[in-house]
C-alpha cells in the first residue's frame, strides 16, 4: 500500500530569545512529529528574517518540516523574536553610558549631555541602528534616559523610533562594543581595515587607538570641538563599528591573542546547531569568584570543561578521563567582572552549558 499521508507536525510556541541562542534548540524549542508508518520522521527547519535588524532585534520566521520515509512532508511556523537586549543590559550593568559634555556648573544650561541608565536597555535596542542623518552635537541640556523615558528630547528619533543623529548613533554602538570588549580600547587604529581622514588624528596624542577615538567622539557630541569635522569622525567610528558588529554570532574559541582580527566578533561563543544541548548546573550564579559545577549523574566517558570570557577566549580548562559524579570547583577570582560561558563536553555531540555572571 502506498503511503500518501504526511506526518502530523507540532511547532514549539512562539518565543523571545537572547540573540545568541537562535540555534540553541533546548531554548527555542523543537518541533515534534508523528507518522502512521514512520516512527522517526526527519525534522528540519529553515529561518527567514521578516522584520528588524538582527544586530539589535529582529523577528525570525522558523519553518519546521517533517518528512517521512515515503517522502511525505508537512510543515508549521514558529515566530522567534531575536533580541540583543540582554547584551545591552550587561553593557549598562557597570553604570550609565554618558556622552557629551557635563560641566560642573550649577546650571544645566551649559551642558550638551546624554546619560543612558541600566534600565534603558530596551530603549537603546529600539533606537538602533540609527538613520544616516546629519551628524550633530547633543542639544543644549542635561538629558537622562531610563525605563520610563525613551525620548529625552525632541528630534532625537524619527517616525520609526530610530535615532536621526548619525554621530550619536555610531557613538552609542561603539559605547556598547567597548563595554562588552574592554580590550578594544587599546587596539591601534592602524590595525583596522579602515581609511581615516587625516583630520581624525589631530586630537589624539601618541598612538591613535579605538579608546582615544571614543574620547574624541564624546567631545564632539558635547560641542567641545565644533561641528566642522563631525562627518569625518562619524565615518571613522562607523568603520570601527562595522569591524566589530557581529555581537550575536559565534566566534573562534581557539583564539588566544587580542587583536583587531581576533575581536572582530564580540560575543560569547554560541552553540553549534548540530550539538545536543543540555543545561549545566553551575552555582552560585552570580558569583564573586568561585563556581561549582554539579554533575548529578556519572558520565560514561571523559569530560572536558572549558570556561570562556565574553571575547570567546578560553580562560580555564580541565579534563577528566574517567566517569565523574559530584561537585567540582572552578576559581575565577583573577578574572574581571563580566559574563562567562561554561561548557562541559561529554562526547562529540553532547554539550552541557551555562552562562555565569562574575561580580566583584
Amino acid at each position: 500500500m502506498l503511503d500518501e499521508t504526511a506526518p502530523i507536525i507540532t511547532c514549539p510556541a512562539d518565543i523571545t530569545i537572547d540573540c545568541r541562542d537562535i540555534y540553541t534548540l533546548n531554548i527555542t524549542g523543537k518541533a515534534t512529529a508523528k507518522d502512521n508508518c514512520d516512527d522517526k520522521p526527519i525534522i528540519t527547519y529553515k529561518d527567514e528574517v521578516i522584520a528588524g535588524d538582527c544586530e539589535w532585534e529582529c523577528t525570525v520566521k522558523r519553518t519546521w518540516m517533517a518528512t517521512d520515509a515515503c517522502g511525505n512532508s508537512s510543515n508549521c511556523i514558529q515566530t522567534i523574536l531575536r533580541t540583543s537586549v540582554d547584551l545591552v543590559k550587561w553593557a549598562l550593568a557597570e553604570g550609565p553610558i554618558e556622552l557629551g559634555r557635563d560641566w560642573p556648573y550649577p546650571s544645566d544650561n551649559s551642558d550638551n549631555f546624554l546619560s543612558i541608565s541600566a534600565e534603558a536597555a530596551q530603549c537603546l535596542v529600539d533606537w538602533l541602528p540609527g538613520t544616516d542623518g546629519t551628524p550633530r552635537v547633543i542639544p543644549n541640556g542635561h538629558y537622562n534616559v531610563d525605563e520610563g523615558n525613551c525620548i529625552p528630547y525632541e528630534g532625537l528619533l524619527d517616525e520609526n523610533g530610530k535615532i536621526t543623529n548619525s554621530m550619536l548613533s555610531e557613538m552609542l554602538i561603539l559605547a556598547v562594543n567597548l563595554r562588552l570588549n574592554p580590550e578594544m580600547v587599546d587596539i591601534p587604529l592602524k590595525e583596522l581595515a579602515c581609511t581615516f581622514h587625516p583630520i581624525v588624528y589631530q586630537h589624539m596624542r601618541g598612538t591613535p587607538t579605538i579608546g582615544k577615538m571614543y574620547t574624541v567622539g564624546i567631545n564632539y557630541l558635547g560641542n567641545v570641538y565644533g561641528p566642522n569635522h563631525q562627518p569625518f569622525f562619524k565615518d571613522a567610528i562607523r568603520c570601527i563599528n562595522t569591524a566589530f558588529k557581529d555581537r550575536c554570532e559565534p566566534i573562534d574559541t581557539n583564539s588566544e591573542s587580542v587583536t583587531a582580527a581576533s575581536l572582530n566578533k564580540i560575543v560569547l561563543p554560541a552553540i553549534s546547531a548540530s550539538e545536543v544541548i543540555e543545561i549545566l548546573n553551575v552555582f552560585p550564579n552570580p558569583t564573586s569568584g568561585v563556581i561549582y559545577i554539579d554533575f548529578n549523574e556519572p558520565a560514561s566517558q571523559s569530560i572536558l570543561v572549558r570556561i570562556y570570557n565574553i571575547q570567546g577566549k578560553v580562560i580555564s580548562e580541565q579534563k577528566w578521563d574517567e566517569a565523574l559524579v559530584g561537585t567540582l570547583p572552578f576559581y575565577l577570582q583573577e578574572q574581571p567582572s563580566g559574563i562567562y560561558l561554561v561548557k562541559a563536553f561529554i562526547r562529540s555531540d553532547m554539550v552541557l552549558t551555562s552562562k555565569v555572571i562574575l561580580t566583584k
